[in-house]
C-alpha cells in the first residue's frame, strides 16, 4: 500500500495521469511497466521503505531532486554553449533551440 507522500505523487505527476496507481494492489509492478523514471524515483525516494516519515522530509527530498535537476539541466545548458559559441546566454537559451 501507498504510504501518503506517494499517493500525492501519483496524483500530482503528469497532471494525474498516474493516480489510480494510488488504488492499485500492484502498484510496485505497474509502475515499472509504466517506464517513467523519474515518476518511478519520486515514488520511492518518498517510500516508507526509504525511511520517509513526514511531510517535511518528504518536501524536503523533493526539493534536494529539484536542485539536482537543476544542476544538470545548467551543465547540460553550458555543455551545449561550449559546443556553439554563436553568443546565446544561459538565460536566453530555450529547450527549442538546443537541437538546432
Amino acid at each position: 500500500m501507498m504510504n501518503r507522500f506517494q499517493v500525492c505523487v501519483t496524483c500530482a505527476y503528469a497532471d494525474g495521469a498516474y493516480a489510480s496507481l494510488a488504488n492499485s494492489e500492484a502498484w510496485q509492478r505497474d509502475i515499472d511497466e509504466l517506464g517513467d523514471g523519474l515518476f518511478r524515483y519520486l515514488v520511492v525516494e518518498l517510500s516508507t521503505k526509504e525511511n520517509c516519515e513526514t511531510w517535511a522530509e518528504a518536501i524536503e527530498r523533493i526539493d534536494h531532486a529539484i536542485h539536482e535537476l537543476e544542476r544538470v539541466s545548467n551543465a547540460l545548458r553550458l555543455a551545449y554553449l561550449k559546443e556553439k559559441p554563436n553568443g546565446q546566454t544561459c538565460q536566453v537559451l530555450r529547450i527549442q533551440d538546443l537541437d538546432h
